[in-house]
């Protein structure tokens, strides 16, 4: 009897050990696994932010004539795709410039927003 109740009592302790290693290592996986999806959520982001500047360099820095339809929504449909208020807010200050000096001001109001964005 009193073999019977050590022997139980160390597979009770071997099961318990068990389950309390496998539910650490289940804690330090979720933590990992949350760890790498934040990872991955800023890896998109910036690559989208670093699209969205490719598109306006391409399409409004290097263009020597004026903006048609299709790229103007093209350009709208990038940002807008950002979901980022602050580069949202930027890209209207843009568009609504009145003047040449504005644009200008706007423009590396907008490119040194984007880099402080991908640096992040």
């Amino acid at each position: 009897m009193k073999r019977t109740t050590i022997v139980f009592g160390a597979v009770v302790f071997i099961l318990l050990s068990a389950v309390i290693f496998l539910g650490l290592s289940w804690i330090g996986a979720r933590i990992e696994l949350k760890n790498q999806n934040q990872l991955a959520k800023a890896q998109l982001t910036n690559l989208k932010v670093a699209d969205f500047l490719e598109l306006f360099i391409t399409k409004v820095l290097k263009n020597n004539k004026e903006i048609i339809f299709e790229e103007r929504l093209q350009l709208e449909n990038a940002v807008l795709d950002l979901k980022d208020a602050d580069i949202l807010n930027q890209w209207h200050k843009f568009t609504e410039s009145k003047n040449e000096a504005e644009a200008q001001e706007a423009t590396l109001d907008l490119l040194e927003l984007l880099a402080k964005k991908i640096k992040q």
